[in-house]
């Protein structure tokens, strides 16, 4: 059974919850193209990463690329233009089923105590799309974190905490004192006879970062104790719920 997550704002700093899907933000005709990998890490002392896109359609698809620094200010994703990055090409055209290659190339390294996160781009040059229920043409779009390691990462683990708010919720928490994002893949929570409840939203928390979710719980969970866990790209991780 999947359940519900609600992004919820606490006192200390900004909680919004990002959709995403594996990387990818969502798009009205992202099936036509696929992309890999889904992300990028690149290391200290390293400056460049390359993405392959996937024509999988049975036209030719001309695609532009862009990079954006990505930050979340006052809970709100926040992309604004850079001009860090070299892009080789910025335009390209792939044919029926054929594949091509972006290599980004960083023009100067990361300076930054922490992680510095970029959005590659990728967009449809001329919508060929039409959507089924509005007859109207659409762009197909990728948008695909890169994150530039700091120089010295930090591996303080997270603060993770949950406690029950009233019959229905539960809310769970987390304060990010690395200096590299959290990738939340989703959680799984168990009662006491085995029965397993799964949400598969993921989710990142950036350095410093404090952000919370409100897990809404099905009608039957009342009188319920359970057991959370936390799947991160580092593992699994039980978080004690208060208040049961």
């Amino acid at each position: 059974m999947y359940l519900g997550l609600i992004p919820r704002r606490a006192p200390a700093a900004a909680l919004a919850f990002s959709l995403a899907l594996g990387g990818i933000a969502a798009s009205p005709a992202l099936a036509n193209i696929g992309v890999s990998p889904l992300r990028a890490s690149i290391a200290s002392g390293e400056r460049s990463a390359a993405f392959t896109i996937t024509n999988v359609q049975g036209t030719d698809l001309t695609v532009e690329a862009e990079v954006e620094r990505w930050e979340r200010v006052d809970g709100v994703d926040k992309r604004t233009k850079t001009d860090d990055w070299i892009l080789n090409p910025p335009v390209m055209t792939i044919p029926a089923y054929g594949a091509r290659v972006i290599r980004m190339a960083l023009k100067r390294p990361n300076e930054s105590p922490t992680e510095v996160a970029y959005s590659l781009i990728v967009s449809e040059v001329h919508a060929a799309n039409v959507d089924r229920g509005l007859g109207l043409a659409v762009k197909m779009h990728a948008i695909l974190p890169v994150f530039l390691m700091p120089s010295s990462v930090s591996k303080s683990r997270p603060e993770w905490s949950a406690a029950r708010e009233g019959p229905k919720r539960i809310v769970l928490k987390v304060k990010n004192v690395a200096s590299t994002h959290i990738h939340m893949t989703g959680f799984l929570l168990k009662d006491a006879a085995g029965k397993t409840l799964e949400n598969q939203t993921p989710s990142y928390v950036f350095p410093g970062e404090s952000r919370s979710w409100t897990i809404e719980l099905p009608p039957d969970a009342a009188a319920t104790a359970f057991v959370l866990q936390v799947k991160t790209d580092e593992g699994v991780q039980t978080v004690p719920v208060s208040g049961q």
